[in-house]
């Protein structure tokens, strides 16, 4: 099993912004490998931003990834968008929703998507 990531990021008080990216030889499970136990190539990215809006207490935030499962064969990636909106309540705590969105390259008829809510508590 073999990982190799880089990551970046980029904050301020009004944005947030990283970026990751990921190349490797199969998991930590021994089960990302082929019929004659040899592990899969990997690999993928992940990008994410924060922006938040002026003058209130909202942001909106989006996020992008891939990961191909098996770079020596096609139709093996996932892409994963995300989109959110964040309100700022009292002291840190936060209220969160947005939508997911993920394709599978090998399942051309499925795609799966879902709203999420989320409440942060800080103390």
């Amino acid at each position: 099993w073999r990982f190799n990531s880089g990551f970046v990021s980029y904050e301020s008080q009004k944005i947030v912004a990283t970026g990751m990216v990921y190349k490797g030889t199969g998991d930590y499970r021994g089960i990302a490998i082929n019929a004659k136990g040899i592990p899969f190539d990997q690999e993928g990215y992940s990008i994410f931003a924060d922006v938040k809006l002026p003058g209130n207490k909202f942001s909106i935030f989006g996020r992008h990834d891939f990961f191909n499962m098996n770079t020596e064969i096609d139709d093996s990636d996932v892409k994963t968008k995300i989109v959110g909106l964040t309100y700022y309540l009292i002291q840190g705590c936060k209220f969160i929703i947005d939508y997911d969105f993920s394709d599978y390259s090998d399942l051309p008829d499925y795609k799966e998507s879902k709203i999420q809510t989320a409440i942060e508590v800080k103390f």
